[in-house]
């Protein structure tokens, strides 16, 4: 399981590179997956602990698989949002 300080380097890693200030300094760049199918779904917000209403196809990051004991991924979403998803809904797109 990833420590506290772990997924915030990550978390922070990610949002350089979101904003497109990342140096080499900075190391590899956090490949990109995307959640599948259309439409909407609704996925557990793990800051908030409650659900939210997430398009599919939206880009997310992945920060840890098989975060909790039900196996799901913890993801940071492009709308700023740490989600658990279950890892078949995650596609792997690599650097868009």
């Amino acid at each position: 399981m990833a420590t506290k300080k772990d997924l915030t380097a990550l978390i922070k890693q990610i949002a350089k590179q979101l904003s497109g200030n990342v140096e080499p300094k900075d190391g590899d760049l956090v490949p990109h997956h995307c959640i599948k199918g259309v439409g909407y779904g609704y996925y557990h917000n793990y800051t908030d602990r409650s659900f939210v209403k997430i398009a599919k196809g939206t880009e997310v990051f992945l920060l840890a698989e098989n975060f909790d004991y039900l196996g799901r991924s913890l993801v940071y979403s492009i709308t700023h949002e740490i989600l658990l998803i279950e890892p078949d809904e995650l596609e792997y797109i690599g650097f868009n």
